[in-house]
């Protein structure tokens, strides 16, 4: 079938839209997870009791999942020029 002029729908699915598995499979996924909630913290409390360093491992695998990543505020690979502790300074000498 050759595109044709004017059709509505000649963008396709909007960019960041789930197709209908994904959004199902994110719910089932969801659900079972509410379920396993008291295990998960069981086994976490069982791990740090036997290796604290194992159960660091987990966390710090865990984190992204749950924890906003920093992102680096670059221009070109060039800072940008605002360096918030000697504006926080700046502002304590003017106090002063």
């Amino acid at each position: 079938m050759p595109f044709e002029e004017g059709h509505d729908k000649a963008t396709g699915r909007p960019k960041g839209s789930e197709n209908k598995v994904t959004k199902e499979s994110r719910a089932l996924f969801t659900q079972i997870m509410a379920g396993e909630v008291e295990h998960v913290s069981g086994a976490l409390k069982e791990v740090r009791e036997d290796s604290k360093k194992d159960y660091l491992n987990i966390l710090a695998k865990l984190f992204p999942f749950f924890m906003p990543k920093m992102v680096d505020v670059t221009s070109e690979s060039r800072k940008l020029g605002l360096d918030l502790a000697k504006e926080q300074y700046k502002d304590d000498e003017d106090e002063k």
